[in-house]
């Protein structure tokens, strides 16, 4: 089982929405969010604590929302539960991915150019893969790969202390969605169709058939 919830978080430009929300986060991102000073920041930060709850209420778990612990290099996770998540925001966006089994996910904003610097994400064979004349849209595809890449070390938990480009999933000149990384092979999804503007893409050690993919509205949230 996967699932994916999503949200913009410009709805909480309503003061009043975002109260509101801040009473059903857990305590210690309510705490954290009192903290910064941006409201953008702070907007992205509601949000993924607003899906994290509803992901776990539909598991059955959300009394444990308090219970968040982090592994040695940072990994949120939930004791003793067969609930697995992944939360990431790029632009407006939010999205958590949430499964029975470990799971990573991130989202890409989607820019109009390629980084400056892209020596330390993209590897040899990415590179060449990028370069090639015949690309219709190198731009997009660089942020597929990126997100691939991110997914894969929110999946493994130890973060950019795995070097980005010494993962490749260009392999023959063709985009992979199954690696072998350390023994074991991942499964990746790509998604295009929910933000267009936004590469999005989930890994797992397990065949990713995504249940559901629900978006999170305003109107869901004050009715809440």
């Amino acid at each position: 089982m996967i699932e994916l919830l999503y949200m913009n978080v410009t709805m909480f430009e309503n003061a009043e929405l975002f109260d509101k929300c801040m009473s059903l986060i857990s305590s210690d991102r309510k705490e954290k969010i009192k903290k910064l000073t941006n409201p953008a920041p702070a907007r992205l930060s509601l949000g993924a604590g607003i899906l994290l709850r509803l992901a776990m209420e539909k598991c059955g778990c959300a009394d444990h929302l308090n219970n968040i612990k982090y592994g040695k290099f940072g990994k949120p996770y939930f004791e003793n539960l067969d609930f697995h998540f992944s939360l990431s925001h790029s632009g407006e966006y939010v999205i958590c991915v949430y499964s029975d089994t470990p799971v990573g996910a991130d989202l890409q904003r989607i820019k109009e150019k390629l980084p400056l610097h892209t020596n330390k994400i993209l590897s040899c064979e990415e590179k060449e893969y990028l370069n090639d004349q015949n690309q219709s849209d190198p731009v997009n595809l660089f942020f597929q790969l990126w997100a691939k890449k991110e997914s894969l070390i929110k999946w493994d938990g130890r973060g950019l202390r795995l070097p980005l480009h010494q993962l490749s999933f260009v392999s023959n000149n063709t985009v992979c969605n199954t690696i072998l990384f350390q023994n074991k092979k991942l499964y990746f999804h790509d998604i295009t169709i929910l933000m267009p503007e936004y590469a999005l893409c989930i890994c797992s050690d397990n065949e990713i058939h995504l249940d559901h993919c629900i978006e999170i509205t305003e109107k869901f949230l004050t009715n809440y």
